[in-house]
């Protein structure tokens, strides 16, 4: 029997699907649903002091896979019900894992020492190009953020409203009309996972060359621009 996975509820039922995933050595895009069906139902009954609602999650994920895993048993061809149900599931499943990465970068940034700006000169009339940021600040200021808000639950772990491609979209759309406070984009967020959401998005956006983050001296606005090609 394998060892009972210990998983906190903000983690959830996709937590411990690729948990299980990861241990089989399969590809997220590859799931053996066989094998790894009985698994899930298995450590499902071992958890403990879950409550009714994160329980139901538990099960309803669970029953996902014991359906898939049925209509691969059928002495038929394999139906587009049964592949579309299979592709979104293993969407999901990449996307969570995407996100517990940018959660990772998250909780090691803020452990770094913090990044310190000398005295600022005394600027010239010039119009003079904003120094960026170090990404331990913009770590920072996600993990403030995530600190303020409550744990999502389970059933919030992977929505389609939060897709990064999605959160991508509309920060595209706002850098279109101009810079903005990085203060004001967070003061929107409601939830934790959006918090994780949005920061692997805007690092998505710096790392490609779209945008970039400035701050004219420590203590001021950080500020998120676009960048045009």
């Amino acid at each position: 029997m394998p060892p009972s996975i210990v998983i906190n509820q903000f983690e959830g039922p996709l937590a411990l699907l690729l948990e299980l995933v990861e241990r089989n050595q399969m590809p997220v895009t590859d799931i053996a649903v066989a094998a790894i069906t009985n698994q899930y139902l298995q450590q499902i009954a071992e958890l403990e002091g879950l409550t009714p609602e994160a329980l139901g999650d538990f099960l309803q994920l669970g029953s996902r896979l014991v359906y898939i895993k049925s209509r691969a048993l059928l002495p038929l061809a394999e139906t587009d019900d049964q592949a579309d149900e299979l592709r979104e599931l293993t969407r999901e499943l990449a996307e969570y894992k995407r996100y517990q990465a940018a959660a990772k970068v998250l909780a090691t940034r803020t452990n770094t020492p913090s990044w310190h700006r000398p005295v600022a000169a005394k600027l010239s009339r010039e119009e003079l190009p904003l120094p960026e940021i170090d990404i331990t600040e913009l770590a920072a200021a996600f993990q403030t953020a995530l600190a303020r808000l409550e744990p999502a639950k389970p059933s919030r772990v992977i929505s389609a409203q939060l897709s990064q491609a999605e959160v991508l979209k509309k920060l595209e759309h706002r850098l279109s009309l101009g810079a903005f406070e990085l203060s004001h984009l967070l003061a929107d967020l409601t939830d934790r996972l959006e918090v994780v959401v949005t920061f692997s998005a805007l690092l998505e956006l710096i790392r490609s060359g779209r945008s970039r983050v400035t701050q004219t001296a420590q203590f001021q606005p950080i500020m998120v621009e676009p960048i045009h090609v």
